[in-house]
């Protein structure tokens, strides 16, 4: 009886023993869930905020766009003013070679 009592109390403290080992798996792995859960609250209000940031970029590409639109039709004027310029100041050229030219200087 006292064999059969030893064996029944070594498998209890064997059980005793997994039983505690599986309860300190479970505590980390539960953990490791919190922890895991916290970071996908976080990373939830991170997309949530650019999520509700995207109309605002979109606005600000499109006055981008616009801007740069503006500015590319500015410099074709400006380089369209400039041409017209040189073509004057070539002709004025041209007037002032003929004048000098009739007035032998």
């Amino acid at each position: 009886m006292a064999a059969e009592f030893g064996k029944i109390a070594f498998s209890l403290k064997t059980n005793i023993y997994t039983a505690a080992l599986s309860k300190k798996t479970i505590d980390v792995w539960g953990s490791n869930v919190s922890e895991v859960t916290v970071l996908l609250h976080e990373i939830e209000g991170i997309l949530k905020d650019l999520h509700n940031s995207i109309p605002e970029m979109e606005e600000a590409a499109e006055n981008y766009v616009s801007l740069s639109q503006q500015t590319s039709a500015s410099a074709e004027n400006m380089l369209a003013s400039s041409y017209e310029q040189a073509r004057k100041l070539n002709d004025t050229y041209e007037i002032g070679a003929t004048l000098h030219e009739l007035s032998g200087i």
